[in-house]
């Protein structure tokens, strides 16, 4: 089967500008609230409002967390690449932020903010340690990745905030999914909002290839009971927060392979 349509959506670049965050040197606003320019200059963002986590991330496995989808019974090689872990949160304005990485017992790790990295492995060592980094944000969509390496059963704590005059606006689920589809390096294919799901190939193979199997073909859901849009009317028994495959057998049923699940980062259902 083929589809009549392919629907490419484009993720804009959000820019980060890391600086050593001196409190003389802040950037003006451009904003008229004289409220709001006052306390940028005088709040401190390590102490300022939650922008994002806290949120553990555990070395607990062989290998890393995050690592790709791998069938059952397949191991990964030793020489396989581990995929890092994303995070997608926006920011309403623009505003100066702290990044605070508590650090307990991961020898290594590797954490970048908007494709530039910010901690090496070498700022890791398995002794309890805190990191923290100043930086300006602007408005807009934002991405952070970890990648946890050494050891396991290590986990570092991650955490930001800033001073910032209003909450960072939740996300709809459609695009937290977009995002972590495009993040891990695949290609979005279609999107129902309203049904709950997103199609996600790493080939930009169509979505109505519905019998392929998770390493290559992904449905994000986000809403209880949402399935194949190709195959409608039956009662799915998926839930939000997971990915499904295609049908294992090969047939309209709620036969949708189990993948694993995604994080929907409080996102806001589509209506």
């Amino acid at each position: 089967m083929k589809l009549s349509q392919i629907k490419l959506l484009l993720l804009l670049p959000a820019w980060v500008l890391l600086t050593t965050c001196e409190k003389t040197e802040w950037a003006p606003l451009d904003v008229d609230n004289a409220a709001a320019i006052d306390q940028r200059t005088t709040c401190d963002p390590c102490e300022g409002d939650l922008i994002f986590g806290p949120e553990t991330f555990v070395r607990n496995t062989g290998r890393p967390v995050g690592a790709p989808f791998l069938p059952p019974g397949q191991v990964p090689g030793p020489n396989s690449q581990p995929m890092a872990v994303h995070r997608i949160f926006n920011m309403g304005e623009e505003a100066d932020i702290c990044l605070t990485v508590a650090n307990h017992e991961v020898a290594a790790a590797t954490i970048t903010l908007d494709g530039q990295t910010i901690f090496t492995p070498a700022n890791f060592t398995q002794t309890n340690m805190t990191l923290q980094l100043n930086s300006q944000l602007l408005a807009g969509t934002h991405e952070l990745v970890v990648t946890m390496l050494g050891k396991p059963n290590g986990w570092i704590e991650v955490e930001m905030r800033g001073c910032i005059t209003t909450p960072p606006p939740q996300l709809l689920c459609s695009e937290v999914a977009r995002m972590h589809c495009e993040a891990k390096g695949w290609v979005v294919m279609d999107v129902f909002p309203l049904e709950g799901i997103l199609y996600c190939t790493i080939d930009g193979r169509f979505s109505e290839n519905n019998c392929d199997t998770c390493d290559v073909y992904n449905i994000y859901v986000w809403k209880d009971g949402a399935g194949d849009h190709f195959c409608p009317g039956i009662y799915y028994s998926t839930l939000k927060g997971q990915i499904r495959g295609g049908h294992i057998p090969c047939q309209c049923n709620d036969n949708l392979y189990w993948c694993g699940n995604w994080d929907m980062q409080d996102c806001i259902p589509d209506f």
